[in-house]
């Protein structure tokens, strides 16, 4: 669920509900809220943390598996794969 990804996003980056309360001027129990899904967040308050952790809401919603950062990553890879064939059609 999207606020258990809430909650696994703010353990991964070592920030506490305190720390995230602050950051969106709101009480550490109404962001406590988000985290077990008793409340909604606003629309801008999950675009604010989309942007604090590097990630889009669909990924925050369970849309998508990826984040921002492997997204970027497996399309360098991607891009890198599509480069070592090509120079081994040239050396065929």
């Amino acid at each position: 669920m999207w606020f258990d990804t809430l909650r696994d996003l703010r353990v991964k980056n070592n920030l506490t509900q305190s720390d995230i309360a602050k950051m969106l001027n709101i009480s550490q129990v109404s962001y406590g809220r988000y985290e077990i899904g008793a409340s909604q967040p606003k629309f801008e308050t999950l675009l604010f943390l989309a942007d604090q952790y590097k990630v889009t809401t669909d990924y925050i919603f369970g849309r998508t598996k990826y984040s921002i950062k492997a997204n970027k990553e497996l399309k360098q890879l991607l891009s890198k794969i599509q480069t070592d064939l090509e120079d081994i059609k040239k050396m065929l």
